[in-house]
């Protein structure tokens, strides 16, 4: 990621929120993305854990997770099938339920 020059570093300003957030269970990583979210705006906030997902939608940012990026990067044509990347994630040790599975891939039209 370091040589990723599309993306940028930036912590959020308001720590007192992160330090909040992170009593009320999240990890820091979701924390500082969701106050960051807030301060900048974001267009749209990747979150695959459904208790920091609630946490943002109730502060009324724009949440999708890893699969509704595939799906829409399939969408998009960006990839022609999101099977075989639902396989990396899942040998990559990225939990994915059969039933999540099944949901992506229907959406997806596969």
């Amino acid at each position: 990621m370091a040589n990723a020059h599309w993306m940028v570093q930036q912590p959020p300003a308001n720590q007192q929120t992160v330090t909040q957030l992170l009593s009320a269970g999240l990890d820091q990583g979701e924390s500082e993305a969701i106050v960051l979210a807030s301060e900048l705006p974001a267009d749209l906030l990747i979150l695959d854990e459904s208790n920091a997902r609630m946490v943002a939608r109730r502060r009324d940012l724009p949440v999708t997770g890893t699969l509704g990026v595939l799906i829409a990067a399939k969408d998009a044509g960006m990839v022609a099938a999101i099977r075989p990347l639902l396989s990396q994630l899942s040998a990559a040790g990225f939990y994915l339920s059969p039933q999540i599975i099944a949901h992506a891939l229907g959406l997806a039209g596969e």
